[in-house]
């Protein structure tokens, strides 16, 4: 649920959402109700109820506060963020994923994020979550992409060994590293 938008810097733009999830607790349904403030470059902030102030995610260090990590997955290397809270002298973890509060927050370029639905990675790189990368498609043919794309690497992998398409492969990197260095 978007509140309101701001302009941060120059061409980044943060919006307001607070994102609700169920949790039981000794047999009760509770929910929990989180304030963040993606930005459309990917960067995210939270609001800390606790402390009263608004945090940026950065990746995790070691002067974080213990409840919050913001660390890239170590089975799908998407960026998540997991917040604690403490309950009746018990702690329970909440985890969100960087690149669906991004199009949440921003569906007027992502997409609308409905049902069935899943936040893919136009670009294929899954720790850049700028809403201009990302997109809102259907499950089944974010599945096709996936697919897609290992064909992809699978291709070039093959090439690169090669040792006569390997080698054209090589010089088209370079020449192409050498006219990014000049631009």
């Amino acid at each position: 649920m978007k509140k309101e938008s701001v302009l941060c810097s120059a061409n980044e733009e943060m919006r307001f959402i607070e994102v609700s999830k169920t949790k039981v607790i000794d047999g009760v349904p509770r929910e929990f109700t989180f304030v963040f403030q993606p930005t459309n470059k990917g960067r995210v902030f939270y609001y800390d109820a606790y402390r009263k102030r608004t945090l940026e995610l950065k990746s995790h260090s070691a002067n974080s506060p213990f409840y919050l990590k913001y660390r890239p997955n170590s089975e799908s290397y998407y960026q998540h963020i997991t917040v604690g809270r403490l309950i009746n002298s018990k702690s329970y973890l909440f985890h969100f994923y960087v690149h669906r509060l991004v199009a949440m927050a921003f569906p007027d370029v992502c997409g609308v994020l409905k049902e069935g639905y899943q936040v893919d990675h136009i670009n294929g790189v899954r720790d850049d979550n700028r809403a201009e990368n990302l997109r809102c498609i259907p499950a089944y043919e974010n599945m096709h992409n996936a697919e897609q794309r290992k064909k992809l690497v699978a291709a070039l992998k093959a090439a690169w060994r090669d040792p006569v398409k390997g080698a054209h492969l090589r010089a088209a990197l370079v020449k192409l590293h050498k006219r990014n260095l000049k631009k």
